[in-house]
């Protein structure tokens, strides 16, 4: 949860349950429980953040993969879990700093309205 924490922080990722670190398909028993645990985590993350959460079951075995996906919400951050915010750096989730915390923060605060968000549509006119 503390690297799905820090994706929300960056640009977005996703987490995998029942996958090494290597990348091997292993999987993993997903019961009710391992629902109810994994929606009272993501409820410790604020702000309210959306998590896509799918189970994909493992071809002739009783296991699955859980997968939870944040999309880049740059204008919501910083996200923190358990009261701690997390930044990704290469492979690597550690706790962030004060100091992208404050800045993150003042930005979320309204420091930064519409003017800041970019119209991917809006093309440049040619000068003639």
């Amino acid at each position: 949860m503390e690297t799905l924490c820090a994706f929300l922080n960056g640009t977005g990722g996703i987490v995998l349950f029942g996958v090494t670190d290597k990348g091997k398909i292993i999987g993993q028993k997903v019961s009710d429980r391992t629902k109810r645990d994994i929606a009272e985590a993501i409820r410790r993350i604020e702000p309210f953040a959306n998590i896509e959460i799918s189970c994909i079951d493992i071809p002739d075995t009783d296991n699955s993969i859980i997968a939870l996906s944040a999309e880049e919400q740059r204008y919501m951050r910083p996200f923190s879990y358990k009261g701690r915010a997390y930044q990704r750096i290469e492979s690597v989730t550690s706790s962030m700093p004060q100091e992208i915390y404050n800045q993150l923060l003042m930005q979320r605060g309204g420091k930064y309205a519409w003017e800041a968000i970019p119209n991917s549509d809006l093309k440049t006119a040619k000068r003639t």
